[in-house]
């Protein structure tokens, strides 16, 4: 038996834009300084998803452990009906002052498609630290 949560996902949901050919590892760097990821200038698609907070506390962060057993830190999930990869740039909030909003980059996945029809994305800040969790860098 499936669930099927389209109507929950309709009636939550926020504009997410999804950067297209953007997957994301790091910003490099140049002149020995540290470029952040920059998605906004690439191809994007919008789509209407609930994207919530981890967490009530704009400070804390949760623990996703993928399937090597790594901890990777979040600070928002993201209900979606589409498949996208681990490192895919998205942005929400964005307003006449904000066009490109906040930046949030895939940094975990949980498929509950055979069971629900969606797939749950764990997203951290786009901030060019994607593989580092210490807060304090």
């Amino acid at each position: 038996m499936k669930f099927i949560k389209k109507r929950l996902i309709r009636r939550y949901a926020i504009p997410v834009r999804v950067y297209q050919s953007n997957l994301i590892s790091d910003g490099g760097a140049k002149n020995g300084e540290h470029i952040l990821p920059d998605a906004s200038s690439q191809p994007y698609v919008e789509v209407n998803e609930p994207v919530i907070p981890s967490s009530n506390s704009s400070d804390s962060d949760l623990v996703y452990m993928d399937s090597t057993g790594a901890t990777v830190n979040y600070q928002y999930e993201w209900y979606s009906l589409s498949k996208h990869q681990v490192g895919t740039v998205i942005a929400i909030g964005m307003t006449t002052d904000d066009p490109d909003g906040t930046q949030l980059v895939i940094v975990g996945e949980d498929v509950y498609n055979s069971l629900a029809d969606i797939h749950i994305y764990y997203l951290k800040l786009n901030s060019g630290e994607l593989n580092n969790d210490d807060p304090n860098l």
